[in-house]
Parts: structure tokens; C-alpha cells; sequence
């Protein structure tokens, strides 16, 4: 009965989260084509019905998740959410008119097969409500200079720009869902307003901030298929990291554990990459490449126009 309602507001968050996903994206991608960090992207952004919808969408799975994570463990919260990849499916469907085969279908079903897995071979402990502090910042910094490289990193590897900034948000949000824990717990302890005194309410909001900028421009910077699985991986392993380290909650440690930890996962990334890769959600119109003279096709080019001289126009 305890694992209802963790296990219940995860799962609506997941499922918020990617609709305010497939909106967001959306959005990004028509703004313009990715150059890269843009200080004015989150500006013209909000200038967009489609992308304050995903906004409002985002504050409610916001509001879930804060939910599951003051009853339940991070590891197991944010394992959870990687079922918004599933239901980026029907969201994909309704919203952009896409139609999924049964590749995609099955692609989902493993990935809930692996998922299921990592939960049960896990068997994640709930741990402490409230962490040691000290613990908390260190990863926290630790986490934020992470992010920072890989965000520089992308700015040169044009190549793989938008899977770099997708991996950067995801050790922002696992970040700062770790932040959120610790407020939730506070909050929600003896002394309720000690929150308000507290560095971790203040640095939810600077590191959730940032994680929202870095995740738009990688929504910006290519298709989601580049950014959606590094986003997804990470932010799980940065929430079983933290939540080890801060929050003392527990995965099982056993050599068979391990090793059947160690494969759900990696078949659950494989189904999330594999899903994302099946439905980039690339609305961005592409321009028809000029023809090259001299190329022997011509029959994809329709046939000069002339006038009754027999000039060109």
C-alpha cells in the first residue's frame, strides 16, 4: 500500500511530462533551427501558445512529482519516469497526427518489461526524508560542473550537440529533483518554515531554471530522437547516485542483483533509444536541396520555362 501513491503520481507525472515534451519540442524546433545557445530562445518561446501549453502541462507534472517524491524513494520515482517515453507514444499520435507500428509498440513493451525489472531487482529502500546538507551541496555542485562541461562540450561537437544538452538536462533535473526532496522534507518536518532559511529551496529554483533553458535549446539544437535518450538515461542514474550517497536509500547489492540491475537497464536505455530514434517529432520543415549542375539526373527537375521566343524566364 505505501508504493500507491509514489508509484501512481509518478506515473501521471511521466505521463504530463511528455506531453509538455512533445509540446516543447514542438515549439523549439519552429522557432529556428538550432545555432547552438541562444540567450533570446526562451524569450521568443513564450511568445508561443504551443509552448506555454507545454509550460502549464510541465507545472502540473511538477506538482505529481513533487507528490511522489515526498512518499516515495528518488531511485524509484525517477526510474518511473522513463515511462514518459511510452507515453510519448499516444501523446505523439493525437498531437501530431503521427501513426505508430507495431515496431513501436513493441519497442514499448520492453522498455516497461525493463523498467519492471530494474524496480524489482532493485527493490530501492525508501531512505532518509532529509539528508545531510553537506552531502547534498557536494553533489550538487559536483552535479551542476557535470552539466556545465557537457553543455561546453556541445558548443564544439556540433555533431552530437543535441544528445550532449540533452545529457546536461538530465543531470540538472536529476539534480534538482534530489533538491526537491530535501525541500519536501523539510517542509513537511518539525520545523516547516525552516524551508524559507534553507540554501535548497532557492537552489531548486536556480537549478531547475537552468535545466529548463538547457532542455529547450536541446529540444532546438535536433530532432528529439538525439535528445530525449540521453535526457532520459541519466537523469535515473544521477537520482541513484544521489539518493545513495545523500538520501541513504538502498538498491540491493547482491552479485545476481547487480548483474540483473545491470541488464534491465541497459534494456530499458536500449528500448528508450530505440523508441525516441522511431519518432523523432522533427516538425521543422527541410528546404529541397538545390541541383547540382552538371548531374546527370535531370529527371528530378521539371523542364525550363520559355516564352514564345524560346527564351528562358
Amino acid at each position: 500500500m505505501a508504493l500507491i501513491v509514489p508509484v501512481a503520481a509518478a506515473s501521471a507525472a511521466a505521463l504530463t511530462y511528455a506531453t509538455a515534451g512533445v509540446l516543447q519540442h514542438r515549439a523549439a524546433r519552429e522557432a529556428s533551427p538550432g545555432q547552438g545557445l541562444q540567450l533570446g530562445l526562451v524569450a521568443r518561446l513564450a511568445t508561443r501558445p504551443l509552448w506555454l501549453a507545454g509550460i502549464a502541462a510541465d507545472v502540473a507534472a511538477l506538482a505529481l512529482h513533487a507528490l511522489a517524491l515526498s512518499s516515495g524513494s528518488l531511485v524509484l520515482v525517477q526510474a518511473l519516469l522513463v515511462s514518459g517515453l511510452l507515453f510519448a507514444l499516444p501523446v505523439s499520435a493525437v498531437l501530431e497526427g503521427r501513426h505508430h507500428g507495431r515496431a513501436e509498440w513493441l519497442w514499448a513493451a520492453v522498455l516497461v518489461a525493463g523498467l519492471a525489472g530494474f524496480l524489482v531487482a532493485a527493490g530501492p529502500s525508501t531512505g532518509h526524508p532529509v539528508s545531510d546538507t553537506d552531502k547534498l551541496l557536494l553533489c550538487t555542485v559536483a552535479g551542476l560542473a557535470g552539466g556545465v562541461v557537457l553543455a561546453l562540450v556541445a558548443r564544439f561537437v556540433r555533431r552530437h550537440r543535441a544528445a550532449l544538452l540533452g545529457a546536461a538536462a538530465g543531470v540538472a533535473y536529476g539534480v534538482t529533483a534530489a533538491l526537491m526532496k530535501e525541500v519536501l522534507g523539510q517542509a513537511t518536518g518539525n520545523h516547516p518554515l525552516g524551508v524559507l532559511r534553507g540554501w535548497p529551496l532557492y537552489a531548486v529554483v536556480v537549478v531547475g531554471g537552468g535545466a529548463l533553458v538547457v532542455n529547450q535549446v536541446a529540444f532546438q539544437a535536433g530532432p528529439l530522437a538525439s535528445s530525449l535518450p540521453p535526457l532520459t538515461i541519466v537523469d535515473p542514474v544521477v537520482a541513484i547516485v544521489v539518493g545513495a550517497l545523500v538520501f541513504d536509500e538502498r538498491v540491493a547489492s547482491s552479485a545476481p542483483a547487480v548483474a540483473a540491475e545491470v541488464v534491465t537497464f541497459a534494456v530499458m536505455a536500449a528500448a528508450a533509444v530505440a523508441l525516441a530514434r522511431r519518432n523523432p517529432s522533427d516538425p521543422v520543415p527541410r528546404a529541397a536541396p538545390a541541383p547540382v549542375a552538371g548531374s546527370g539526373d535531370r529527371r528530378r527537375w521539371p523542364a525550363p520555362v520559355t516564352d514564345s521566343r524560346g527564351r528562358h524566364r
